[in-house]
């Protein structure tokens, strides 16, 4: 089993606390996306682009409950990212930190019009913030959404980089992926198979434009500025699975890091997600949770699939 990085398993519900600062994705891609980070008591979902019960499902699988979700942070408004919000706070009203522009945007989806967050907590990019007792920095990405950011989170000495959904690296995204100890960034699509592929011109234009996706390369030309000594793991994420493929994604990254000498690992994040990341401690290149649920532990196919409104790019 190739996971690329320290993982533990668990039974559900006794994730209450962990020592460290370790992180997981429930899912990748355009099917929908949801990552949860954990130090000590603190428990942050990041996106609930899922179904309420595969979200549960993803946290159970992790050894944890929706009951200890201390806050949600959102990265943009599209389905493939809030799908699951409306459900999720119907049953647990916690508290939901974004911007206050896809705070708007999310205004527009019936299903969150009568739904209350216990806070609603305004994140200003480029200003740090405290969101479950974690040190907060929301920052620019380039994406057709109303206020789209990524985060970079700073917990127990640990620090955390995630940005999906950007169309090119934004400056702030660099600033906040230099001197990380774990970078979870898009490698959305090979330009190659973007461009031959079955998709619209339209839709090709969308993908590859400055507020569409990062492709490999970009993602690859990222890790220039975040390879440090610290920098410990990369998980290549939102890899579409018609204009990409994980061993595409993981091979340029991980040239990438060879480029820039730093010998980090690399892991393929697809729609299963992955087990649980220390944060402070490397492993191997290869597939996040290979052995996950079948038929198709990477999500290159399969049913299921929760998001609505716009998704990204499959």
């Amino acid at each position: 089993m190739e996971l690329g990085a320290q993982m533990t398993t668990a039974s559900p519900g006794d994730g209450t606390r962990f020592d460290g600062t370790r992180f997981a994705m429930i899912a990748s891609g355009s099917d929908g996306n949801a990552a949860v980070l954990q130090s000590a008591e603190t428990l942050l979902l990041i996106d609930a682009g899922v179904s309420y019960p595969r979200l549960v499902a993803g946290l159970a699988r992790l050894g944890l409950v929706p009951q200890q979700l201390s806050a949600i942070l959102l990265t943009h408004e599209h389905g493939d990212h809030v799908c699951g919000l409306a459900a999720l706070l119907r049953r647990h009203r916690c508290p939901v930190a974004t911007t206050r522009e896809t705070r708007q945007g999310l205004g527009r989806r019936r299903d969150l019009r009568s739904q209350a967050a216990a806070e609603w907590i305004d994140l200003r990019p480029g200003q740090p913030s405290w969101v479950g007792g974690l040190e907060v920095l929301a920052f620019r990405t380039s994406h057709d959404a109303r206020g789209p950011v990524g985060y970079r989170v700073e917990a127990k000495g640990a620090r955390l980089a995630y940005a999906t959904d950007t169309g090119h690296a934004t400056p702030e995204l660099l600033e906040a992926a230099a001197g990380c100890d774990l970078l979870a960034l898009e490698a959305n699509h090979c330009p190659d198979l973007l461009r031959h592929g079955p998709y619209p011109r339209r839709l090709k234009e969308r993908v590859a434009s400055d507020r569409g996706h990062l492709s490999n390369q970009q993602a690859a030309e990222v890790l220039g500025a975040a390879v440090s000594a610290r920098l410990r793991a990369v998980l290549a994420l939102h890899i579409s699975k018609i204009n990409n493929h994980p061993d595409l994604a993981m091979g340029a990254l991980a040239a990438g890091l060879a480029d820039a000498g730093s010998e980090a690992r690399c892991l393929a994040v697809g729609r299963y997600g992955s087990g649980w990341i220390d944060c402070q401690t490397s492993g191997t290149h290869g597939r996040a949770n290979e052995d996950g649920p079948k038929p198709h532990a990477l999500g290159e196919t399969g049913a299921g699939a929760a998001s609505s409104g716009r998704s990204a790019s499959r």
